[in-house]
């Protein structure tokens, strides 16, 4: 569950879980949406900007896939045109296409081009 800045696990016992403070953990203030939640990671989008945030639940860890995954010349324009809440931007932005067991799938299209990239990170065993 999420309230916009942080994001809560519940527990399969209906209580709840690790609460996990987004701006705390991204230096980044804002809402946060959550994309996707599984036992082992959650996904959280900064509203504002293009950032996507991936979380491990049992350690806290959390990795910026924006920029991990797309590259250093294709953030430059990223970069510039960066507001999460533009419509154009939005149909852009690097999202989570499939996940098969440890290697999450992603795509998304340069801000100069028409082709989607497809990128994939593989989760670590925490």
């Amino acid at each position: 569950m999420t309230d916009g800045k942080n994001v809560q696990y519940i527990t399969k016992d209906g209580g709840l879980g690790k609460l996990f403070e987004m701006e705390k953990l991204t230096g980044a203030t804002g809402d946060f949406i959550v994309e996707y939640a599984a036992e082992d990671v959650v996904l959280v989008r900064l509203l504002d900007t293009t950032h996507l945030y991936l979380v491990y639940s049992n350690t806290g860890e959390i990795i910026n896939l924006y920029e991990k995954l797309i590259t250093s010349e294709d953030r430059k324009e990223w970069d510039r045109v960066n507001d999460g809440r533009d419509p154009y931007v939005l149909t852009r932005m690097i999202v989570l296409k499939s996940r098969k067991g440890n290697v999450m799938t992603f795509t998304y299209t340069p801000i100069l081009e028409e082709k989607a990239k497809t990128v994939t990170f593989t989760l670590q065993k925490k």
